[in-house]
């Protein structure tokens, strides 16, 4: 088949590399124009295009994927079929006519729920158990098109969104590649949506990360795991008079700390445990902070820390 891949980030290579291993002929790919990434700005290409470049597929980087000259570049490419991971546009109507089969998009979660920019942080986020993959065939709606193929994964109570990105790519590229011959063979049975279901994982933004200590330790504990590594859970310490920016990479929930604390607010350092971190108290019970990196500074052990910037037990976060 004459297949176009349309993706972006780095878990989308491998979705590419899995079409390119199944022998499809892949007679384009189309990702987000370079940006600048890092401190120094630096102009970046997007992963996908590294390996579309290396494969010598053309590659196509619109402004704009609805506009009519990119129309006019995909109808031209005359694609059977166009594969779509995380490419981060929204797709209309006239761009999903134009392959003869359709389009199908691989979804990191369980449609339908977690429908969305952020499916994997939610399910996270929200305590669920197990979440997984879903392809589908595209619609105007956004992921709400009929479930071709699924698969779950179990969630670890210590994954942090790398690690379920991981486990959802290995098991995503054969779904994705199943769901390729079924559509080869003419053997699709996609299944509608159960709308009465549907959930809405909304795009992240820097200030998503926020820490509001008045939750409980586990609701913030899944919280610093979901939003790790972007754009990353924070608060906020005291020092000169001044507010100063600290970022939380790693924490552990210790419900029962406010047990011997519970004239502290929430927010206030309860207790500092050497060579191993601070617990801060939360709505209900206490988290242990591990890992923490201020404005400008890199990451360390939170004792270390603390060391460096007079932390002490009582004073507030937030």
């Amino acid at each position: 088949m004459r297949v176009i891949f349309m993706g972006t980030p780095q878990y989308a290579v491998a979705f590419l590399q899995a079409l390119l291993d199944l022998g499809e002929e892949v007679v384009g790919v189309v990702t987000m124009p370079d940006k600048p990434a890092g401190r120094k700005q630096e102009i970046k290409e997007p992963p996908v295009k590294e390996l579309a470049d290396k494969r010598n597929i053309p590659v196509f980087q619109p402004v704009k994927i609805n506009e009519a000259s990119s129309l006019e570049t995909i109808k031209n490419l005359n694609p059977d079929l166009a594969v779509v991971v995380g490419f981060g546009q929204i797709l209309s109507q006239q761009l999903l006519d134009l392959p003869k089969l359709g389009m199908i998009n691989v979804h990191f979660s369980l449609l339908p729920q977690y429908r969305g920019a952020s499916p994997i942080q939610a399910a996270i986020i929200n305590g669920e158990e197990k979440t997984g993959i879903s392809t589908i065939f595209l619609v105007k709606k956004l992921d709400s098109g009929p479930v071709i193929l699924q698969q779950e994964i179990p969630i670890d109570r210590k994954d942090t969104a790398v690690t379920v990105t991981d486990k959802l790519t290995k098991i995503g590229v054969t779904v994705l590649q199943d769901t390729i011959e079924l559509i080869k063979q003419g053997k699709v049975e996609a299944k509608p949506q159960d709308e009465s279901r549907s959930s809405y994982a909304g795009l992240l933004t820097k200030e998503s990360g926020w820490l509001d200590w008045q939750k409980n330790s586990l609701e913030l504990y899944n919280f610093v795991r979901g939003m790790y590594p972007w754009p990353g859970a924070f608060t906020f310490y005291r020092r000169g008079g001044k507010k100063h920016l600290l970022k939380v990479w790693a924490a552990e929930d210790v419900p029962k700390i406010e047990l011997h604390q519970k004239a502290a607010g929430p927010g206030t350092v309860l207790e500092i445990l050497k060579n191993h971190g601070f617990a801060v108290k939360c709505g209900q019970g206490g988290l242990l902070l591990t890992r923490v990196q201020s404005a400008g500074g890199k990451a360390l052990p939170a004792y270390n820390f603390i060391i460096g910037h007079h932390l002490k037990k009582g004073d507030v976060l937030g």
